[in-house]
């Protein structure tokens, strides 16, 4: 039967279904033949083993599944919506709207170019009261931008200090940036599957995961722009949240639909039908303000975070914030 799976490069479930069919039904066979040696040589004197074998098996010799059922009393219930924030949004705006987020759940952060992804997601896990000073674990795995520019934002982000202050002032950077530094891991994961990100996560046990940008991380070959492709890669971030226990905060780029709008849909998401957005838990989409004809300065600083997409309490709304480059710090 080995041999059958080896030569055959895709099964069909009903091929499938026999091939395990036969296999537990040689299984069984010599669980009965070992039973009833036992039976003639006095090793077993009821037929309570033979009786589990048959209760435990269909007629096709497939295994019966058992399931933990989940419990539904109204005080569990209670509790798991109450406790479904463990990590806390510090943006005051946002924390009005949506408290937190919990392990386990999937969190889509989308923009156009330069408006500020890495900065969005730097400012709710480095900056004062963030995920970082909440205790949270981080693993970045960067694959856009390099690690170490990635880490200065979050270096920037904790301090609340620009690269010139902390190089003029280096005490007091280590003095707001050292008590998260530990809780702050950054990978280069160019070029990387997310069957690798999965192999990374499980060594080390992040409590928050960010891929940045989660749909390079398809599979070897596997085109970005294919809406299947996007779809499988969604599915499999939001499984590795549920499987290890993190949460997942997964960067995407926004289409040349978003460029200049201010109010966002989750038809903007590059390549993306409705799989990323169908998977998600919580999704916000970044606008910024198109720049006034005459204006020499493209950017005024303020940023437009879209709540398209909120299973956790179920408000959908634009919530305004500034946006200090400087720094790459979000507040409001």
């Amino acid at each position: 039967e080995f041999k059958k799976i080896h030569a055959s490069s895709t099964m069909g479930s009903d091929v499938a279904q026999k091939v395990i069919s036969n296999l537990f039904r040689q299984l069984i066979g010599e669980e009965v033949a070992n039973l009833g040696f036992q039976y003639v040589n006095g090793e077993q004197s009821t037929m309570e083993p033979l009786r589990n074998i048959l209760e435990n098996y269909q007629d096709d010799f497939t295994p019966q599944i058992r399931v933990n059922y989940v419990d539904n009393s109204i005080d569990n219930l209670l509790n798991k919506a109450a406790n479904n924030t463990k990590w806390r949004f510090n943006i005051p705006s946002l924390f009005n709207s949506v408290q937190g987020l919990d392990n386990g759940m999937l969190f889509v952060i989308g923009a156009r170019s330069n408006v500020g992804k890495s900065s969005f997601h730097s400012t709710l896990c480095a900056t004062p009261h963030g995920w970082a000073s909440q205790g949270a674990r981080i693993l970045i795995l960067c694959n856009e931008e390099k690690p170490e520019r990635v880490a200065s934002r979050y270096m920037t982000a904790a301090t609340g200090m620009t690269m010139a202050q902390i190089a003029a002032d280096k005490a007091q950077a280590h003095r707001l940036y050292d008590p998260i530094r530990d809780n702050l891991k950054f990978v280069d994961a160019t070029g990387k599957t997310m069957r690798w990100a999965e192999s990374v996560i499980k060594t080390h046990k992040p409590d928050i995961v960010v891929l940045d940008i989660g749909s390079k991380f398809a599979e070897d070959g596997a085109s970005t722009q294919d809406p299947a492709v996007l779809k499988a890669n969604a599915v499999y971030a939001r499984n590795i949240g549920k499987m290890y226990g993190c949460l997942v905060v997964y960067c995407t780029q926004l289409s040349a639909e978003a460029e200049g709008k201010i109010v966002l849909s989750q038809a903007m998401i590059e390549g993306s039908k409705t799989g990323l957005a169908g998977e998600s838990d919580l999704m916000i989409l970044i606008a910024r303000n198109p720049p006034l004809q005459d204006s020499t300065d493209g950017d005024d600083g303020q940023r437009h975070l879209n709540i398209v997409k909120n299973k956790i309490n179920g408000i959908h709304r634009i919530i305004h914030a500034e946006f200090d480059y400087s720094t790459g710090v979000y507040f409001s």
